[in-house]
């Protein structure tokens, strides 16, 4: 089963006849479009249509496999609404912002309007073979960028200065960073989030390293915990721990 008749499943299930999709990564997940937080996407009975504005007139048409209307709103809710009336029509309620809710309710008057949670997000709980491999090139190369970036974590440089390399180096692998990169040497480590800060790793200390790599649009996320220099013997046991 494809993803949109597993979605059409899904939105059966919930009740709804048609559905505006403005979360970025499940306009993503559906439609291609890489750009996805300056797209949105509608299901209804008779197709999809992929809407965005003129910026990405190219970009659509070449990562796109659905329909598209080029346009900026209101224009483009103009467009969606002669075949929403008297439907149901479904909109994501935790990405969407009161005041596009307000626009819909303005032009779509004639369609009812059903805030809905998790119906593409649970679908892709459940990753495709393709998928599956996406994620683990995320990791491969989270893994790859770390084991370079591994000697420069000594005494005397910044936890900035890691982060700093982390990000370039993803970077040029085509990649970016899937969160905020945490570094965290010392005291600092006992920072749940504890973000790269300008302090200087010491001889002896812990840095935590939290990372992760964006990689066609999959992200991985690792931890690892490396000792500096000469740790004291509790130091070295919490290491071990820690593995």
């Amino acid at each position: 089963m494809s993803q949109l008749e597993q979605l059409r499943a899904a939105m059966g299930r919930a009740g709804v006849d048609a559905l505006w999709i403005s979360d970025a990564a499940n306009v993503r997940y559906l439609s291609g479009f890489t750009s996805g937080k300056d797209g949105k996407v509608l299901v209804t009975p008779q197709g999809e249509t992929l809407y965005t504005d003129a910026r990405y007139t190219v970009q659509a048409a070449q990562e796109s496999r659905l329909p598209q209307f080029i346009a900026r709103p209101p224009a483009t809710l103009e467009h969606a609404a002669p075949g929403l009336a008297g439907l149901r029509v479904g909109f994501e309620a935790e990405s969407l912002t009161v005041a596009e809710l307000e626009l819909l309710r303005a032009y779509w008057p004639q369609a009812t309007l059903v805030g809905t949670a998790g119906l593409l997000s649970d679908l892709r709980m459940v990753k495709s073979p393709d998928e599956v491999q996406a994620v683990r090139d995320a990791q491969a190369l989270a893994d790859r960028v770390f084991a370079q970036v591994r000697p420069m974590i000594r005494a005397g440089v910044r936890e900035l200065d890691v982060a700093l390399e982390i990000e370039s180096l993803l970077r040029r692998a085509g990649a970016e960073s899937a969160f905020e990169i945490i570094v965290a040497s010392g005291p600092r480590g006992a920072m749940p989030h504890g973000v790269a800060s300008d302090r200087v790793i010491e001889d002896g200390e812990l840095v935590t390293v939290d990372m992760g790599a964006r990689l066609n649009g999959y992200n991985s996320d690792m931890t690892r915990t490396v000792a500096v220099g000469t740790p004291s013997p509790e130091m070295a046991l919490l290491v071990l721990l820690l593995q």
